[in-house]
């Protein structure tokens, strides 16, 4: 693979879907074609991996949802009432809208002028073990 000529390939990382060419994370919604069911919502819910918080505020809607139908004492396999499913579907399309969304990897705040790199290296410590002196 020539790096400079060849289009690189989407990696997955975080969770997210990583566009090397950009530079940018993407997320890729969940299958949405489950049942209108606390079951279904809550399957739904479940494959929301964001370790990053970047898409916390739909994530957070979707579970405000189901967080009220989980208070009902209806079964898990009943359908949702129609106003819920309303509501439920709202949320879907904007978690499918999602898919169009690219964050970038690199923010800058206007003309950077230096960089620093910080680095931290952990070794296992082992208390047997005899430490010997280095040379100057």
């Amino acid at each position: 693979m020539n790096i400079f000529q060849d289009k690189l390939p989407q990696e997955c990382t975080l969770g997210m879907e990583w566009s090397v060419d950009a530079d940018t994370l993407n997320f890729n919604s969940p299958s949405i074609n489950m049942q209108m069911t606390k079951r279904g919502v809550l399957s739904t819910i479940a494959q929301i991996y964001d370790l990053l918080g970047l898409i916390s505020p739909i994530a957070l809607k979707g579970k405000n949802i189901l967080q009220k139908i989980t208070a009902e004492t209806t079964p898990w396999d009943q359908v949702l009432e129609p106003e819920v499913q309303k509501e439920w579907q709202n949320w879907l399309q904007d978690l499918a809208n999602l898919n169009s969304v690219q964050f970038p990897c690199c923010y800058k705040a206007g003309n950077v002028t230096a960089v620093e790199l910080h680095t931290s290296v952990m070794m296992p410590v082992n208390l047997d073990m005899e430490l010997v002196p280095t040379s100057k």
